[in-house]
């Protein structure tokens, strides 16, 4: 999957298969629950749906996140 499609299956389709359209995007009058990721570049190992090792030279790992329009702690 191409790194847009990776966020769109997992922002906004999942919002609109919940019934809540409103969520998984920004938008004027939207809640504010903002993800920022990191792209990190090297060897990585992932478990699929099946359970099967695949390897992958990208991650995406979470850097900060926004709830209800206030930035949480640093992790």
């Amino acid at each position: 999957m191409s790194l847009n499609q990776v966020i769109t299956a997992s922002t906004s389709e999942p919002a609109k298969a919940v019934g809540h359209p409103e969520l998984g995007h920004l938008g004027v009058g939207t809640p504010a629950d903002i993800s920022v990721l990191k792209l990190e570049e090297g060897e990585f190992e992932f478990l699929d749906v099946e359970g099967e090792t695949r390897t992958g030279q990208t991650q995406i790992r979470p850097h900060r996140l926004m709830v209800g329009g206030k930035w949480l702690k640093e992790p």
